[in-house]
């Protein structure tokens, strides 16, 4: 303890120092939006490819969307660079007995952390363990497949796992820019129900095919959407319609030049039976006079009774 007991200068590292000064935590780096795009999917239309072909810088798409995209925009939809369509290079990608790709040499199946290159050439592509250890150290630059000749500058780089910035679907020039290609042959198979189905087996091929030629949505929902016929008006049951407004009318007239005369005397309106749907008409008065409201009258209205 003694005189320095306050002195800052301690004898280990505080917190605040390993922080500061000695490492510790790192300052908060603003993270970038990384989507992953998977090998094996086109960089247009971020499906998977069936007929891919590649820039020689190595980035991947499909031939049935890289056409029209280059017959509109004639660019790159990754970078927006301009790109010439004898430049692509058809790639030939080998599949095991389960269907998935691989390398045709070391039959090592192809995942997103592998690092792929193809030939020129060839369009062969394998894994870039097989080209370093038989082309590139051997120094026999002859495809591996078809032996044909290449040279170094011939091999391209598909996927390399310590650099994945071109499968960042973020950074494509198509997505920030929101630009995209419509196919009508494309949007005319989108109305069948079976395009959005990627893998079915026999029973389910059958069933749909049932359902396809039994099926009457179609023709229930047309129906529902004519318009509605116009109703016949009846001519009889209009007359009638006027001819009742008409009673009830002159009624509602006569009832209401009476009713002066409902204080001084008391009625009882005959109602025929049977006739409850149609107005009733006037009702008939009985002349009996109210002696407590004509009391000038009640010997006079007497004597006549």
């Amino acid at each position: 303890m003694g005189k320095r007991q306050h002195q800052k200068d301690k004898m280990y590292i505080t917190c605040a120092e390993y922080t500061h000064f000695y490492g510790g935590k790192k300052p908060d780096l603003p993270q970038t939006n990384f989507r992953r795009l998977p090998f094996d999917h086109c960089s247009l239309s971020l499906q998977p490819f069936v007929y891919p072909v590649c820039t020689p810088d190595g980035i991947v798409f499909d031939l049935l969307n890289i056409v029209p995209w280059l017959k509109k925009y004639g660019t790159n939809p990754s970078n927006g660079e301009k790109l010439d369509g004898r430049s692509l290079i058809k790639l030939n990608f080998s599949k095991n007995s389960e269907g998935k790709y691989h390398c045709p040499v070391l039959f090592t199946v192809f995942t997103n952390n592998t690092h792929i290159v193809a030939v020129r050439t060839t369009g062969n592509v394998y894994a870039y363990e097989a080209v370093e250890q038989l082309n590139i150290k051997a120094k026999n630059f002859r495809d591996l497949l078809t032996d044909e000749p290449f040279s170094r500058q011939d091999i391209i780089t598909l996927q390399d796992p310590t650099n994945l910035d071109k499968f960042n679907v973020s950074n494509f020039y198509h997505v920030k820019n929101n630009m995209k290609i419509i196919d009508p042959d494309e949007e005319k198979a989108k109305q069948d129900p079976s395009y959005y189905l990627k893998n079915t087996n026999a029973e389910t091929r059958e069933t749909l095919q049932e359902l396809y030629k039994e099926f009457k949505g179609d023709e229930i929902l047309a129906a529902t959407m004519k318009a509605p016929e116009k109703k016949k008006v009846d001519k009889l049951n209009a007359d009638l319609a006027m001819l009742s407004k008409l009673v009830l009318n002159s009624w509602l007239q006569v009832r209401a030049s009476c009713l002066g005369l409902r204080k001084c005397w008391n009625y009882r309106p005959t109602i025929p039976q049977g006739r409850s749907a149609l107005p009733s008409p006037p009702p008939r008065w009985s002349r009996r006079p109210h002696m407590k409201q004509l009391p000038s009258t009640r010997m006079c209205c007497a004597t006549s009774l």
